[in-house]
């Protein structure tokens, strides 16, 4: 069964999300910091990495050493932000940015879901 890393820092939006992923094809495991994100990618693998950004500054570092770990740059990333422009510059190719503006989450949790079956 696949593992997804799900990244959101907020309690509630996390656990909406956590429950509205729910899949019989993947596992999700949620966390609510980039740095825990990092220590269970050191200890386990993942089909994908979900960010949900809010303006967090360590995103790009964070993108940053995955591009660094050759077996870290073949996750899958969904990256959740309120820019489009937001870290092109650490992204892989085959990375999915959605833009959220609104709180249309079934609209969201239908793109995650695409870039996170998709290639």
């Amino acid at each position: 069964m696949d593992k997804i890393l799900l990244i959101i820092k907020k309690h509630s939006v996390r656990q909406l999300y956590h429950e509205l992923l729910l899949d019989k094809q993947y596992e999700i495991i949620a966390v609510d910091s980039l740095a825990k994100a990092l220590c269970f990618m050191i200890i386990d693998n993942f089909s994908s990495v979900i960010i949900f950004s809010d303006g967090e500054n360590d995103v790009e570092l964070f993108l940053k050493i995955r591009n660094k770990r050759k077996n870290w740059r073949k996750i899958k990333l969904v990256l959740l932000t309120k820019n489009n422009n937001s870290y092109k510059e650490v992204l892989q190719k085959n990375d999915k940015v959605i833009v959220y503006n609104d709180n249309n989450h079934q609209r969201i949790v239908q793109e995650v879901r695409q870039g996170i079956l998709s290639q």
